[in-house]
C-alpha cells in the first residue's frame, strides 16, 4: 500500500511512532549535507549518477530522465530491497522520501508495496520538511532562560532540571560547542547550519506551546551555528529567566577540572584567540601560569575578561539566585523551587 502524506500528518506519523524507519532515497552528498533527524540513507543514485540523470531532465526531459534511472537502478533493486528489508526488521509501516516528492520516492515506494510493506510516501519530500522546520521557529515558546557568568555550570544544572520533568534544550549540545573560544575543544565536529536547524526544530516539535521550554543564555552563534534568529529574539525578551550567581574561585575550579584534561596546546591556541580583548600582559601571564599548571589561576585571569563582557543588563527582570557550591541537583531543585 502507498500512502502519500502531507509535512503535517508525516509528523504526526513520525512522532507518535518513534520505532518507524526513515528512509532517505537521496544521494549521499544531499544527505550528508542535512537530513530528517533519524532517517536512513538508502541512496537509489550516487552523487555522480544523480547529476547525470538531472543533466538528462534538463536537455532532453522527463522521460528520457526515468529511462536512464531505471537503467542504472534496475541492476541494484535486489540489494536496495535487501537493504531495506534488514532496516525494517520485522515492521510493516514505513516513511520514505526524496528530495521533492518525485521519481526517486516513487519508484521505491512501489518497489516496497510490491513486496507488502506500507508505505507512507512525503509530498513535497525533503523540501517540504525544511519549510516545515523553518515553520517551527515562528512558533511563539514560553522560553525561561537560564543566565549566568561563564563557569556557573548552566549546562549542568540544566541537565539536572531536565531528568526532573522538565523541558530542557541543550543548544550546546546540538551544536556540538561550549560556547566561546574555548567551546570546540573536546567535541565532535560541528552539524552544518541546515543540520542545526533540523536537529532543534524535531525537539521544538515535541513541546507543547502551552509548555516552558529551558534553555541556556548563548549568543546568536554556537560556535559557527547560528540560532534560527526569530527563536534568538524569543529567547532575548523570554518569558523569565533566572540569573544565578556564583564566586568566581568557585567558577574558575569547575572550568579548571572541566578543561584542564585537554591538551595545553589546544588550551594555548584558544587563549591566543582572544589576545586583542585580553591584552598581551595578561595573555601572557595567563599562558606562563598554564604551563605551570597552575590551571584555576590561569582561568580566573580569563573570567577577568569574560565576566567585563556580560551584559548584566540584558536581562532586567531576571530572578537573581545566589548559587554556594557545585551540587547541580541541589542547585537545580533550588532553582525550580523559585520560579
Amino acid at each position: 500500500m502507498i500512502n502519500k502524506v502531507t509535512i503535517k500528518e508525516f509528523a504526526n506519523i513520525k512522532n507518535n511512532n518513534e520505532n518507524i524507519p526513515i528512509i532517505d532515497v537521496r544521494s549521499p552528498k544531499e544527505y550528508s549535507h542535512a537530513s530528517i533527524p533519524n532517517a536512513i540513507n538508502v541512496s537509489l543514485f550516487s552523487d555522480e549518477e544523480r547529476e547525470a540523470v538531472g543533466i538528462s531532465y534538463k536537455e532532453h526531459g522527463r522521460e528520457c530522465a526515468m529511462l536512464l534511472g531505471l537503467k542504472i537502478v534496475a541492476p541494484n533493486m535486489v540489494s536496495i530491497l535487501e537493504n531495506i528489508i534488514g532496516i525494517m526488521n520485522g515492521k510493516t509501516d514505513v516513511l520514505i522520501h526524496c528530495a521533492r516528492g518525485g521519481m526517486r520516492s516513487e519508484f521505491l515506494s512501489y518497489l516496497l508495496s510490491m513486496y507488502g510493506f506500507n508505505v507512507h510516501i512525503l509530498i513535497g519530500g525533503y523540501k517540504a520538511y525544511r519549510n516545515y522546520v523553518l515553520s517551527m521557529f515562528e512558533i511563539n515558546y514560553k522560553c525561561i532562560i537560564l543566565s549566568g557568568y561563564t563557569g556557573s555550570a548552566k549546562t549542568f544544572i540544566l541537565k539536572e532540571i531536565e531528568k526532573m520533568g522538565e523541558n530542557v534544550i541543550d543548544l550546546e549540545g546540538l551544536a556540538n560547542h561550549k560556547g566561546s573560544a574555548f567551546g570546540g575543544i573536546g567535541e565532535n565536529e560541528q552539524p552544518t547550519q541546515e543540520q542545526f536547524e533540523n536537529n532543534l526544530a524535531y525537539q521544538l516539535e515535541l513541546i507543547n506551546s502551552d509548555e516552558t521550554v529551558w534553555l541556556e543564555d548563548e549568543s546568536f552563534l554556537v560556535g559557527r551555528c547560528a540560532i534560527p534568529k526569530v527563536l534568538f529574539n524569543q529567547m532575548s525578551s523570554p518569558y523569565k529567566c533566572v540569573f544565578i550567581d556564583v564566586d568566581k574561585t568557585l567558577r574558575a575550579k569547575h572550568i579548571s577540572k572541566n578543561y584542564g584534561i585537554y591538551d595545553k596546546t589546544l588550551l594555548k591556541e584558544s587563549i591566543i584567540k582572544i589576545r586583542k580583548r585580553l591584552g598581551d600582559v595578561r595573555m601572557n601571564e595567563a599562558l606562563a601560569l598554564l604551563d605551570d599548571d597552575k590551571i584555576t589561576e590561569c582561568v580566573i585571569i580569563l573570567l577577568d575578561y569574560y565576566d567585563k563582557s556580560y551584559k548584566l543588563s540584558k536581562f532586567a527582570d531576571s530572578i537573581y539566585i545566589k548559587i554556594d557550591d557545585m551540587n547541580f541537583t541541589e542547585n537545580a531543585t533550588l532553582i525550580l523551587s523559585n520560579i
